[in-house]
């Protein structure tokens, strides 16, 4: 199962609520998270070189043969340098562009680059040690990565070892904006409009992977929005967890019961009671809120991707 979403929009909660289920593992950001190192704080509060789950993986890595560090991003991450916006030409969005077909076509070019096929090899082996490594501690037989790239689920949905499930994980664009405003000073519109286009190269990518396109038809069954999982946890980890042949047991909203072993945000030390972020109600005034509507439905309009942009707009907006 891979998590597609836009940051700040709570797939570090659902990473939980998934690990809580006997047959799915996760460790959530699975290609590692901001500042990782070995003093990292693990979810259950130990150090990432000192905690049971991330040794176990460790040690699974060296009886494969490979490295295995805490440097800044995993051995899990397709990448070819230091450099995210390199990374980003190569692997993911193709800037400006938006074409499911290029990028189609960038991908079959980097894979006969020696250099860079060997780098994809080399991450493919890692992510498969890794995953197998993760539901080999946890007794489980379905891995969660919330890495958010929808070209990471694309990559993987390519290692036959996998069969990957996508799931888009969407929260109101007007939280998103107040969130991203507070802790990256962007601009509430120009946040609005970049959470849109991600919106759409998420859908673009879903639907235009032919291992997807069967979940992809129906784009309203991969969809999960941030708000209904914490007003109903219950009845929307059911849909999750459905198609995968798994039934969602009960008590998943008292997630912290189980052990976690979860990369992510600051939300990793939380209680573990679900809990609705809505802050952007009481912050951003009226006007704002109205022209962050009126950037997005206006982009929604013109897209080729508008009936999917739709769906995910309306039950924010209304329509």
């Amino acid at each position: 199962m891979y998590i597609a979403a836009n940051q700040y929009s709570g797939s570090t909660l659902l990473a939980f609520l998934l690990n809580t289920h006997p047959e799915i593992a996760s460790a959530g950001h699975t290609i590692g998270w901001q500042g990782l190192s070995p003093e990292f704080l693990c979810s259950c509060g130990a150090q990432l070189r000192d905690c049971p789950f991330f040794t176990a993986i460790r040690r699974h890595f060296e009886e494969a043969g490979l490295p295995f560090t805490f440097d800044g991003a995993l051995p899990t991450k397709y990448s070819i340098s230091r450099f995210d916006r390199l990374d980003r030409i190569v692997f993911d969005n193709l800037p400006k562009l938006r074409s499911a077909t290029l990028e189609r076509a960038r991908d079959r070019l980097v894979e006969r680059i020696p250099g860079i096929r060997h780098r994809i090899e080399a991450a493919d082996r890692a992510n498969v040690t890794f995953i197998e490594a993760a539901l080999d501690y946890a007794g489980a037989s379905v891995y969660a990565d919330n890495s958010h790239s929808p070209y990471r689920a694309r990559r993987l949905a390519e290692i036959s070892t996998f069969s990957v499930h996508p799931v888009h994980l969407v929260r109101d664009v007007r939280g998103i904006a107040l969130s991203t405003h507070r802790n990256l000073g962007w601009d509430l519109e120009f946040t609005a409009l970049h959470w849109v286009r991600v919106q759409e190269q998420i859908v673009r990518v879903l639907q235009n992977t032919p291992s997807f396109a069967d979940c992809a038809a129906e784009y309203d069954n991969l969809l999960v929005h941030y708000e209904d999982l914490c007003d109903r946890p219950q009845a929307v980890l059911a849909k999750v967890v459905r198609p995968i042949g798994l039934d969602a047991p009960e008590g998943w909203t008292s997630f912290k019961s189980a052990e976690h072993h979860i990369l992510g945000n600051e939300m990793r030390f939380d209680a573990g009671t679900v809990r609705k972020s809505e802050r952007w109600k009481r912050e951003l005034p009226r006007v704002t809120r109205k022209a962050i509507e009126a950037r997005c439905r206006d982009y929604a309009r013109k897209s080729r991707y508008c009936d999917a942009l739709t769906q995910i707009l309306d039950p924010m907006f209304g329509g």
